[in-house]
């Protein structure tokens, strides 16, 4: 099966390291160890952090859209495209249209959906959203927070999504002298480094506990 892969956030290659580009990595590579041709539909990102840009972002994006599935004509249609991410400040505006376009099942991974931005600044970018959610065959449902309202929304087409990683960097010999336990993440001021400080203060159970004391 040749698989379309479209990213709404950042491309799986962008140089910027970020947790939602090392999902999408894994998400290629799943496909392809399942036995999958995949390929980057689209390099357009339609994330915007300011909800102003969402009038100049949405014709950029179909007219990339429709330039793509010129392009798939002539090159050869896929079987199928999967999206990851779809929510108000990255609606996907580039996989309903290669879906519609060849008649192919379209699926999105980690979509959310905050009823709250219906209406104020954020209401075009969760319309857009919405149309890309109705388009979906398929619902990979990541999160327990993202759940409920999906399921709400489009109960048909829920797919229990748990997230995972490559294990094979961590495949190597035990050294005999314990455990290990690595950490890595954003600094970021706010959750980021909020995130931290929980985990320091899980490291400390797990401490005292495997200790005893």
């Amino acid at each position: 099966m040749k698989v379309a892969f479209v990213t709404t956030m950042k491309a799986p290659d962008a140089k910027a390291p970020s947790g939602d580009r090392t999902f999408a990595r894994l998400l290629r590579t799943a496909i392809g160890l399942a036995g999958h041709e995949v390929f980057g539909a689209s390099g357009f990102s339609t994330w915007r952090a300011d909800p102003q840009e969402t009038a100049t972002m949405e014709p950029n994006a179909i007219a990339a859209a429709e330039r793509l599935v010129d392009l798939l004509h002539t090159d050869g249609a896929p079987d199928a495209v999967l999206t990851y991410h779809n929510y108000h400040k990255g609606p996907d505006l580039i996989g309903p249209r290669i879906s519609r376009a060849f008649d192919i099942p379209y699926a999105i991974v980690e979509a959310s959906r905050a009823q709250k931005r219906a209406d104020g600044p954020w209401a075009r970018g969760f319309f857009l959203a919405d149309e890309a959610l109705r388009a979906a065959h398929a619902l990979g449902v990541v999160t327990r927070r993202d759940g409920p309202a999906l399921e709400a929304f489009a109960p048909e087409a829920i797919v229990p999504f748990p997230p995972f990683i490559d294990t094979t960097p961590f495949q190597r010999p035990s050294t005999g002298d314990g455990h290990h336990v690595v950490c890595a993440g954003m600094m970021r001021p706010g959750r980021k480094a909020e995130s931290f400080r929980i985990l320091a203060d899980v490291f400390r159970i797990i401490r005292v506990r495997a200790l005893g004391t």
